[in-house]
């Protein structure tokens, strides 16, 4: 019996594939994963390139300043197994109809007015298959009238933004889901983070996990979550599937 969480990979198989790429979106797909999560960043000329960093050193092979090179320019740099830059259009076209896709906002380059821009890109794809999410609220206000899920991302809090200030944001803007990272369980006691979930469940939040990779934190997850992020997809699938059947064993 199969699980009914949904797997995302994280960047796509990027446990084995050149992150955020077209490659590791197929492979994670071929090895079973039920969608993927990607991150947008925009470019020198406006465009919405699928990219973590706000720079390409880390994953290509030149280092170059997205807000400040136009797109003809990030897509000639080699991001490895022969892999270039996608559009955020090029991954809709490609992926929209077939997975489920979380997008991540990224706040470096991104602006509310670039949030309503890409609502309207979204538009021309079957988005009851896509998540838009953020760790920025004021990228996600102008979802809340549309009928595009989207999630708050919770987990870089400071001393001027406790976790209760961004609780507080939970009531102001309603998000669909709430997107927790698995290492709350690291920083928090378990009794207070699974008080949090319990809290977020009372008020039919639907609760995503990332970056989940091991089996352990599989397990402190599986009966709350409804989406698990991770790089390693082939293993996750196996985790939940056998934590999920032993379960039904026991029923």
């Amino acid at each position: 019996m199969e699980s009914d969480i949904k797997i995302l990979g994280h960047r796509g198989y990027s446990a084995k594939y050149p992150e955020n790429t077209q490659l590791a979106f197929q492979k994670a797909l071929e090895f079973g994963a039920d969608g993927i999560e990607l991150d947008i960043q925009k470019t020198s000329d406006g465009k919405y390139v699928v990219i973590h960093d706000i720079t390409t050193g880390r994953t290509g092979k030149t280092d170059i300043h997205i807000a400040e090179s136009t797109y003809e320019q990030l897509k000639t740099i080699d991001l490895g197994n022969q892999q270039t830059i996608l559009t955020l259009e090029d991954c809709l076209k490609k992926f929209s109809d077939q997975t489920f896709l979380n997008i991540e906002l990224k706040e470096d380059t991104l602006t509310p007015k670039d949030s309503s821009k890409i609502k309207s890109i979204l538009k021309k794809y079957p988005f009851e298959n896509i998540l838009i999410s953020s760790f920025k609220p004021e990228l996600l206000t102008s979802y809340q009238k549309s009928n595009i899920p989207f999630g708050l991302l919770i987990g870089r809090e400071t001393k001027e933004q406790s976790l209760f200030s961004r609780l507080v944001k939970v009531f102001q803007i309603k998000p669909n889901y709430i997107n927790l990272p698995i290492n709350i369980f690291y920083i928090y006691p378990h009794w207070l983070c699974y008080t949090i979930i319990k809290f977020f469940k009372f008020l039919r939040k639907k609760i995503v996990f990332w970056t989940v990779n091991r089996k352990t934190e599989m397990h402190w997850i599986v009966d709350w979550a409804d989406i698990i992020i991770t790089n390693e997809v082939e293993k996750m699938i196996h985790w939940v599937n056998h934590a999920k059947n032993s379960t039904n064993d026991n029923d």
